[in-house]
């Protein structure tokens, strides 16, 4: 009895200091939670830009729709394949054919008329901004629009000016429609000027004609609507997969033809009577 009373003792004391030494080797508790990761939203629709969304007629480019935002500038044709893109400061752009899958970078000046840059040496250079007067008020596809004139047009009188030169003489004295009070960056307003043959301005063209042309001659510069509109980040960046080339320009006897009063179609078709000669 004495001996069975005992080994009780013995297995009191000794179960405790046995499960504590066991305990040593098992792994700590952490001091904190665990944190769970976070499973990434499915069906998230991207952000949109908002801008405006410009159509309308140049002389120089046919039909356009001009789609700009605070940041972004697009410009493309509803019937070719080029497109012309550009961002903030709008310092340069960048040319991607879809049907080529090609792009390249230059700068405004290069991308727009070749014509208008010689002329605007023959006659004086463009005139500053500060320059420009406003002269009448009106509505044009649904926005407030001014006209402005060179305010000192330069004297011309002892000079036969070319064809090219007579453009940039009407649009100096008689003036050009603009948009006012659009939220539209000056160099995105820029590109548009000088790729349609305008002199800087800083605002967006809407409306041009030679004056004292014929009843059915069609305005050199026609817009059609311009509406609010949000845009997804992918319409102003070149598509993935693109190749980069050098940009080709060459000056023909086909701009001075065409900055003398023909239309796009109007080139394309004397482009046609060439090669079938």
């Amino acid at each position: 009895m004495i001996r069975f009373a005992a080994t009780l003792l013995i297995l009191c004391f000794c179960t405790p200091a046995a499960g504590a030494a066991e305990s040593k080797h098992l792994p700590a508790k952490p001091n904190r939670p665990v944190t769970k990761l976070r499973t990434p939203a499915s069906g998230r629709t991207p952000k949109k830009l908002d801008g405006y969304l410009i159509k309308h007629y140049s002389w120089l480019t046919g039909d356009v729709d001009i789609a700009v935002t605070p940041e972004f500038l697009c410009i493309s044709s509803p019937v070719r394949t080029s497109v012309t893109v550009s961002k903030a400061p709008f310092k340069s752009v960048i040319a991607y054919d879809s049907a080529k899958k090609t792009y390249y970078e230059t700068k405004p000046e290069a991308a727009g008329s070749f014509m208008i840059q010689r002329f605007l040496k023959v006659v004086g250079a463009d005139p500053h901004p500060k320059n420009w007067k406003k002269v009448e008020d009106k509505t044009i596809a649904g926005v407030n629009a001014g006209r402005y004139i060179v305010d000192r047009p330069p004297d011309t009188a002892d000079k036969v000016p070319q064809p090219g030169e007579k453009v940039l003489q009407a649009m100096r004295n008689s003036g050009f429609w603009v948009a006012e009070g659009l939220n539209i960056p000056a160099g995105a307003c820029d590109i548009v000027l000088k790729m349609e043959g305008f002199p800087t301005i800083h605002k967006m063209p809407l409306y041009f004609q030679i004056p004292k042309s014929a009843p059915d001659k069609r305005a050199r510069v026609s817009t059609y609507s311009v509406s609010k509109a949000s845009f997804s980040k992918e319409k102003f960046q070149v598509p993935t997969g693109y190749r980069k080339q050098i940009a080709e320009y060459t000056l023909v006897g086909d701009e001075l033809e065409l900055f003398g009063g023909e239309g796009p179609s109007g080139l394309e078709n004397k482009r046609t009577e060439k090669r079938n000669k």
